[in-house]
């Protein structure tokens, strides 16, 4: 390796800027920390692309090597267990250039080639230098909880982690590092080493000004990482003791119960010390400090999310415990899809909004803010005839329905109520509240009311300054009013932006509504459903013919050949929420087609 004048986004001085022997030196030094580090870098930034070169291996038991308190732990299984070969294979199939399975690996293996010579100046390959060795798994734990006082990060900014890769093949491994650090040598930057138990650790020192060093130690199965000086000897005693280790975690252990076997990540969080975490960060909030904390209660006792692939989608997983006195919502098969139109390519469904949200005010109502407030907010209760958290005690669960596409995209809320006469009411009483105080302020707001085939339908209209309704004429908004509807109909609230919107829902037939279309009911019952806490639903392939609408001219070329064939594929996006025994399972599907 020469000393010429360094080029490429690897190295961070331009290459016309004259090279100097102190700018020469960290840039060596940042060259092989990056060169040393190269498994972990490139395998996370092409984590798809490598689960499909890796070859599989048996687990290199990461959580040993880290302590019992790990603040989060993330754990990448590159090497597909399971069936997860074949199902990443058929996954990217659906996309352009992957249809040739038998070319498959070679293509991973070029790009990945590629990939860690520009990080690397040219001087290693993947396929000559990574692959040989690297059994296809990567986990990081971050062992202490981070600062979070921005003075305390500036002086030292040294991260808390430690970081594990498996290895196949170690001598294999010690013939590559030993290459990293004798062309480092050759540039000037000393690499140190000391031995701890008959395992031998290196440091890179950090360049000048900089306090962030490189260290490492290879042992039979795995590389170790970090930052900081004494994590690597504290990582190499407990996985030599067996004591104090994340692995034998009660609580590490326990949140691993149920898990897919076949996961190609996981994602482990201690929640004891994240809530801590977050209790700390409140205090320079005042007040409302203590409003967040009463939030805290409902915090999990346990988080663990993971990521597997199926033939046709992506699914992500998130599983978590409540405290035992904890607000939990209900899960229940959903009533609100039969009456949006199966044409709604957005569906975001919320439970038990009208008691969450009575909840909430109540809550807020206990802040010292509100009790300084206390008169006027009798007051304000006396005008609507309610207390505020009792207000929209009427309202069940609530659902967004919108269909983004055409030259008008329209959106309606609608909801389950459970005591219409009383929705009905307050809302009566509320209408006639904005008229009085739109006639006390010289106009601005009109209510109006219409009979359409039994069913009352209330608009309000409230006048729009000029400035904004030019700025919004793909919405209702006509002669500068923005006019909003809505209307009681058999159990259910609509509201909608015109009269138009709720007309049609109330003219729905249950067969042209969401819960009616094979389509999404599949999607929805693949997610776990239909008995769920919550539903998000985005129609993909529709909504990429709305969202071309909006692509410049000037760039549609470059979308069409370049975008397009990657974007076509996808089909679906489907959340849901489940209750399995004390767990709740949050589920996201990423489909392609």
């Amino acid at each position: 390796m020469t000393a010429q004048q360094p080029t490429g986004a690897a190295y961070p001085f331009p290459a016309t800027e004259p090279v100097t022997p102190e700018k020469q030196q960290k840039s060596s030094r940042g060259r092989w920390i990056v060169a040393l580090l190269a498994t972990v870098l490139v395998v996370g930034a092409a984590a798809a692309l490598v689960m499909v070169a890796g070859r599989g291996a048996g687990a290199t038991g990461a959580p040993s090597y880290l302590p019992a308190g790990t603040v989060a732990y993330v754990e990448t299984r590159l090497d597909l267990p399971g069936d997860q070969r074949e199902k990443v294979a058929d996954f990217l199939a659906h996309f352009p250039g992957f249809a040739d399975r038998a070319a498959l690996e070679l293509k991973i293996d070029d790009t990945l080639d590629r990939l860690v010579r520009e990080g690397t100046d040219g001087e290693y390959t993947y396929t000559g230098d990574l692959k040989p060795w690297f059994g296809g798994q990567v986990s990081i734990g971050v062992i202490e909880a981070p600062e979070i006082d921005a003075q305390a990060m500036e002086e030292n900014p040294e991260v808390p982690i430690v970081g594990v890769v498996s290895v196949t093949d170690r001598e294999a491994a010690a013939a590559v590092l030993e290459r990293i650090r004798t062309d480092a040598e050759r540039e000037g930057v000393t690499v140190t080493s000391e031995d701890h138990g008959g395992v031998t650790i290196y440091t890179i020192p950090a360049s000048e000004g900089s306090t962030e060093a490189a260290r490492y130690a290879l042992t039979e199965d795995a590389l170790l990482f970090a930052m900081r000086e004494g994590d690597l000897e504290a990582a190499l005693d407990r996985k030599a003791s067996g004591t104090d280790t994340l692995a034998g975690s009660a609580e590490f252990t326990a949140s691993q119960n149920g898990l897919r076997g076949d996961r190609v990540a996981t994602f482990y969080f201690d929640t004891a010390t994240l809530r801590e975490l977050t209790e700390a960060g409140l205090e320079d909030l005042g007040p409302a400090s203590d409003f967040m904390r009463q939030q805290l209660e409902n915090y999990p006792t346990s988080l663990v999310s993971t990521v597997h692939v199926d033939s046709d989608r992506l699914v992500g997983e998130v599983r978590m415990t409540l405290p035992a006195d904890a607000e939990r919502p209900v899960p229940a098969e959903s009533t609100i899809t039969s009456r949006v139109p199966a044409t709604s390519n957005v569906y975001l469904e919320m439970v038990d909004v009208g008691k969450g949200i009575g909840t909430l005010v109540e809550q807020l109502k206990q802040a010292p803010e509100a009790e300084e407030m206390s008169a006027e907010l009798e007051q304000v209760e006396g005008i609507l005839g309610s207390d505020l958290e009792d207000y929209l005690d009427w309202l069940d669960d609530l659902a967004f329905a919108g269909q983004l596409e055409g030259d008008t995209p329209t959106g309606a809320l609608v909801g389950s109520v459970t005591d219409q006469e009383t929705g009905e009411s307050r809302l009566r009483q509320l209408s006639a509240l904005l008229t009085l105080a739109g006639a006390q302020m010289g106009g601005g707001v009109a209510v109006d009311r219409e009979d359409y085939n039994g069913t009352e339908i209330t608009t309000i209209a409230v006048e729009v300054p000029e400035e904004i309704a030019e700025g919004a004429e793909d919405l209702p908004i006509a002669a500068g009013d923005l006019e909003i509807s809505y209307a009681f109909e058999s159990g259910f609230f609509m509201l909608g932006l015109g009269d138009e919107q709720v007309k049609e829902l109330i003219d729905l037939e249950p067969a042209d509504s969401l819960g009616s279309s094979d389509r999404f009911r599949g999607a929805l019952q693949a997610a776990g459903g239909p008995v769920t806490s919550g539903i998000s639903y985005l129609d993909l392939a529709s909504l990429r013919g709305f969202a071309e609408e909006l692509v410049p001219p000037d760039e549609r070329t470059r979308y069409d050949q370049e975008i397009e064939p990657y974007v076509e594929p996808l089909d679906l996006l489907i959340g849901t929420t489940v209750q399995e025994g004390e767990t709740f399972v949050s589920r996201l599907h990423f489909i392609v087609k």
